[in-house]
C-alpha cells in the first residue's frame, strides 16, 4: 500500500503514494535513523500521493548506500518501508547514470540457494553473499532465474549492489517435465504484479528481466508474449527498463 519514488535529487524530493481501504487521514514521516527529517499529511478516500523534500539528503548509490525510513500511518495501521533517494537515468549516448554519474555494470548471475545451507533464505547469508560479490569487484547481480527474496533485496540496498530481478526460467515451452510452463498462461500477470509490488521501493533494483534463455523468442507467439510482458511491466512501473535473457543457440534449436 506504500510506494516511494524519487522525483528529484536537487532538491531531494520524494513522492509517497499510499493506498488505503477507506477514507481518513494519512500521515507520512521520513526518518534518518531515529531522526525525523520530513513529514506530510493529507486526507484520502482510498489513494493519495504526498510530496516530501528531504533537507541535506544523503543520496543512494553503489559506493554510498544511504538509506532512509518512511513511516506511513492511517488510523491504527502503520507501515514502515526502507528506501533510498537516487535518480536512475538510461541515456542512449551515455548509458546508465545514477545521480548524474555514469555507472558501468559489472555483473554476475547466481542461483537463490545458499550452498550447504540449502534453499531457505537467511538474511545473514544473503548479505554475506552480496558482500563477497562486492569485495570481488562486482556492482550488479541478476536473480537467476526467479524473483528474489525480500531479504536479498534488503541486503542489496544495504551494501550497494544493483539488481536485475528476473521473472522466470520458462514460458510455455517445457524445459523439464514438471516446470512452470503449464501455469504461466494463467499466472504471469499476477506474478509480475507481485514482483513489482515487492521491488518498487528498493533503490538497488534497476531493471526487470522477463525470462532466462526463453527459446519462445524464436517464435511469433513468443515475440508477441515478450511485448505483452514488457508493456505490462511498464504499466506497473514506469521508472525501470525491462529486458529479457535470450540465448541465440537455444533459439536456433527451437
Amino acid at each position: 500500500g506504500v510506494r516511494i519514488r524519487t522525483v528529484s535529487i536537487n532538491p531531494a524530493t520524494v513522492e509517497v503514494a499510499v493506498r488505503t481501504v477507506g477514507a481518513g487521514r494519512v500521515s507520512v514521516d521520513v526518518l534518518a535513523g531515529e531522526k525525523q527529517v520530513a513529514s506530510a499529511a493529507a486526507d484520502t478516500t482510498g489513494e493519495v500521493t504526498l510530496t516530501l523534500t528531504v533537507p541535506n539528503a544523503k543520496l543512494w548509490d553503489v559506493e554510498h548506500p544511504n538509506l532512509y525510513t518512511c513511516k506511513a500511518v492511517f488510523g491504527e495501521d502503520q507501515v514502515t518501508e526502507t528506501f533510498g533517494i537516487r535518480e536512475l537515468v538510461w541515456n542512449p549516448q551515455v548509458g546508465m547514470t545514477i545521480n548524474g554519474k555514469r555507472v558501468i555494470l559489472r555483473g554476475a548471475c547466481f542461483h537463490h540457494d545458499n550452498g550447504v545451507l540449502g534453499a531457505c533464505t537467511y538474511p545473514e547469508a544473503e548479505e554475506r553473499k552480496m558482500r563477497i560479490f562486492k569485495e570481488n569487484g562486482y556492482n550488479a547481480v541478476r536473480s537467476a532465474h526467479y524473483p528474489c527474496s525480500k531479504a536479498l533485496l534488503d541486503a542489496c540496498d544495504r551494501v550497494g549492489m544493483l539488481m536485475m530481478d528476473e521473472y522466470v526460467d520458462v514460458w510455455y515451452i517445457h524445459k523439464t517435465k514438471y516446470d512452470y510452463a503449464n501455469q504461466l498462461a494463467g499466472w504471469w500477470k499476477q506474478d509480475l504484479k507481485d514482483m513489482v509490488d515487492k521491488d518498487f521501493n528498493h533503490p538497488s533494483v534497476i531493471m526487470y528481466s522477463t525470462g532466462n534463455e526463453v527459446a519462445e523468442t524464436a517464435q511469433k507467439k513468443g515475440i508477441a508474449l515478450t511485448g505483452e510482458m514488457t508493456n505490462y511491466l511498464h504499466s506497473l512501473d514506469s521508472t525501470r527498463p525491462v529486458t529479457c535473457g535470450i540465448n541465440i543457440f537455444f533459439n536456433f534449436l527451437s
